[in-house]
């Protein structure tokens, strides 16, 4: 199966005390089964530009801006119209149905159903309702 990393997944490989689960899972993965979405890599740029200057900030943008491209290539899913009408629905119904769902969020778990991929993420709750394929740490 092929799966999308949310932001959370990706990023503990960054981490002083990353999640091990997510560490272990990562590592026992194909590669080229693993994608990113562009909403995650501006996820990462915010987080980058609010980081505080020093090395851990510049560690940060050379993995934002040389790593991960060169480590994901051609497995960087850009938003398209299909992923784009069904963010919006998912945001429609959160907001009809009287809970919150963020535009990022949306937009991975759209991402992950057009592309028929599984979601890797530690932010289960956030995904839930969608009924996308979760991964277990």
């Amino acid at each position: 199966m092929r799966y999308l990393l949310d932001t959370d997944a990706i990023s503990q490989i960054t981490k002083s005390k990353p999640h091990l689960g997510v560490v272990r899972w990562l590592n026992e993965q194909d590669e080229d089964d693993l994608f990113l979405s562009v909403a995650t890599l501006l996820e990462i740029r915010v987080g980058v530009e609010l980081a505080d200057q020093g090395k851990k900030r510049d560690l940060l943008e050379r993995w934002l801006v040389d790593v991960l491209p060169a480590r994901f290539e051609d497995r960087i899913i850009p938003v398209e119209r299909h992923v784009a009408d069904l963010t919006g629905r998912i945001m429609a119904r959160s907001r009809s149905e009287g809970w919150t769902m963020g535009s990022m969020d949306a937009l991975i778990g759209a991402t992950a159903m057009v592309n028929e991929m599984g979601l890797a993420t530690l932010n289960r709750k956030h995904f839930e309702r969608l009924g996308v394929e979760l991964v277990e740490f």
